[in-house]
C-alpha cells in the first residue's frame, strides 16, 4: 500500500513536472531580449565606472577588443541588426505576398487610424521603450522603423543618438565618440571605421 502510493505520487510528479517544464519555457523573443536588456545594463555600468574613474583597458590598451575594453558587445550587436534586417525581409516579403491595402472608406475613418492599420507589426527583437538608464533618450518608434540600414549608419549622429538605447551596436560606437570626442573616428578605431565600409548587410559584419 504505502509504497504503491509513493510509486503512483512520483511518477504523477515526474508527469506533471514534464508537462510544467515544457510550459514554463519562455519564447527565443523573450530570452533575447532579456539578454540584450540585461547585457546593456551592464555595459552601461561598467562603461560609468570606467569613464569616471579613468580606468585604462587590461593589457596592451585593449589590443584584444574593437575598442579600448571590447569585442563581445560588437558581435552581439551586429547580430541584433541582423535580426532587426531578416525581420524587415520577412515583413516586405509577407505584405507582397497578402498584397493588402487598407484604405479608410469615404466618410469614415481617419489618416492615423490608416497609418496605424498600415505600419508594420513589432519586431520582437526591437523594444518599443528602454530602461537602460535614465539618461539614456527613450527610442524611435520601432513600430515604423522601417528604414534600411547599412554598417555605414554608424557615422551617422542623429541615429546614433535617437537609438544607442535601443541597438547594442550603436550604443558601443556612441560610447567611443564620447570618451574621444575630439579624435576622429578613422584615427580612434581604425578596426571599426574599415567593417562600416563594408557593403552586403549586417550578415557580413
Amino acid at each position: 500500500g504505502v509504497a504503491q502510493t509513493k510509486k503512483e505520487n512520483i511518477d504523477n510528479n515526474n508527469n506533471g513536472g514534464g508537462d510544467d517544464k515544457n510550459k514554463s519555457n519562455p519564447p527565443p523573443e523573450v530570452i533575447g531580449l532579456a539578454s540584450l536588456s540585461l547585457f546593456h545594463a551592464y555595459l552601461n555600468l561598467t562603461r560609468g565606472l570606467q569613464r569616471d574613474y579613468m580606468l585604462e583597458p587590461a593589457g596592451s590598451h585593449g589590443v584584444w577588443g574593437l575598442d579600448d575594453y571590447h569585442c563581445v558587445p560588437f558581435y552581439l550587436g551586429a547580430c541584433q541588426m541582423m535580426a532587426r534586417e531578416q525581420w524587415q525581409k520577412d515583413q516586405r516579403a509577407k505584405k507582397r505576398t497578402n498584397d493588402v491595402k487598407v484604405e479608410p472608406e469615404q466618410g469614415t475613418g481617419t489618416d492615423a487610424e490608416a497609418e496605424a492599420a498600415n505600419r508594420m507589426p513589432d519586431n520582437p527583437y526591437l523594444p518599443e521603450t528602454s530602461s537602460h538608464g535614465a539618461d539614456q533618450p527613450t527610442p524611435v518608434d520601432t513600430h515604423l522603423d522601417n528604414d534600411i540600414w547599412l554598417p555605414s549608419i554608424i557615422h551617422d549622429r542623429p541615429v546614433l543618438e535617437a537609438q544607442r538605447s535601443t541597438y547594442l551596436y550603436l550604443s558601443c560606437i556612441y560610447f567611443i565618440q564620447q570618451i574621444k570626442p575630439k579624435v576622429p573616428f578613422f584615427e580612434s578605431s581604425p578596426m571599426l571605421n574599415d567593417i562600416s565600409q563594408i557593403g552586403g548587410g549586417w550578415s557580413k559584419v
